[in-house]
Formats: structure tokens, C-alpha cells, sequence
């Protein structure tokens, strides 16, 4: 799904949109669209990660007032089925999986505060969130491999901008 959604049509297709504007074609073309596809997805996996970490709300300058702008846990709530969740079940114990499936499977409003912070908790615990961090990193330096193949200027340096945020090691 991340890698259709928002590695395509987020990433992949406006860059190469772009690049057609622009007249530019062959390996230039598909370095952009390489680009666009990487930090898709990665700017997805950090989406993803801030709305579990408790300094989203406080901290991420996404939205007014320093906040990352949504609920903490909200993917959890909406029963989302991200990098975050799949390293989860992979990760955790039968017990945990089945609670957790559990948790992903009710609507929206039967999800309880207690399930969210547990679902919460347990994506640290186990390493989902360190292997999704690792892996936005990872798209990072790829799209970054893919921004060095394009000329020196403006454009270039407005998409170092964006790969900064995507690539800072930091937990957030």
C-alpha cells in the first residue's frame, strides 16, 4: 500500500510529471521518479512514527502551535495497517499479535485509551518503531543517491530541504 499510494502517486508520478514539464528525459527522468518514490515513502514511515511518539503533540512543527496536528495513537485506532503494525506482528508474541489484530479490527469509537497507549508502549518495546525509523532512514539515502544525479540549482536544493527532515536521526 505505501509503496502504491504514496510511493507512486505522491512521489514517483509528480516528480516525473515534473521532469516532463521540464523536457527532461531518460536517466534524469527516472532518477526524479527514483526520488520522488523514496521520499514518499519515507516522509509516509515518519508520518507514521510521529503519530505514535508521545512528543508528536507537543513537539512536531507540522501544525499550529508546535503539535503534530493529530490524535497520538490514532493510527491504531483506525485500524491503519502500517510499517509500524506489520513489525509489530511480527515481533510480538501470539498473545500480543491477537490482542493487537484485535485493537486494529474494532471501529473507531470502541477503541479504548488503554488499548491505544498499549498498542503505544508495545511498537517500542519490540523495535517496531526503531526498524521503522531505520527504514525511513534507509529511503533517505536512497532518494538522496537519486538527488545527487540532478544539476546543481535551486530545485536541488529546495529537495535537500525536504530530505533534511526525512533523514534527521533523531527520535521524534
Amino acid at each position: 500500500m505505501i509503496v502504491r499510494k504514496t510511493g507512486w502517486y505522491s512521489g514517483r508520478g509528480p516528480c516525473q510529471c515534473g521532469a516532463l514539464i521540464a523536457g527532461k528525459e531518460g536517466e534524469l527522468f527516472e532518477s526524479l521518479g527514483d526520488f520522488g518514490e523514496s521520499l514518499g515513502i519515507g516522509f509516509q514511515i515518519r508520518d507514521d512514527i510521529l503519530n505514535l511518539t508521545e512528543s508528536s503533540e507537543s513537539n512536531a512543527p507540522e501544525a499550529q502551535d508546535g503539535g503534530y496536528g493529530k490524535e497520538q495513537g490514532g493510527d491504531f485506532a483506525e485500524g491503519k495497517r502500517t510499517l509500524i503494525t506489520i513489525e509489530m506482528l511480527e515481533r510480538l508474541n501470539p498473545e500480543e499479535q491477537n490482542r493487537l489484530q484485535s485493537i486494529l479490527l474494532k471501529s473507531r469509537t470502541e477503541v479504548t485509551e488503554e488499548e491505544i497507549v498499549w498498542a503505544v508502549e508495545q511498537s517500542e518495546r519490540c523495535g517496531a518503531l526503531d526498524a521503522a525509523r531505520l527504514e525511513a532512514q534507509n529511503h533517505a539515502f536512497i532518494a538522496s543517491s537519486e538527488l545527487s544525479k540532478m544539476p546543481q540549482g535551486s530545485p536541488r536544493k529546495i529537495l535537500e530541504a525536504l530530505l533534511g527532515f526525512l533523514a534527521e536521526d533523531r527520535k521524534v
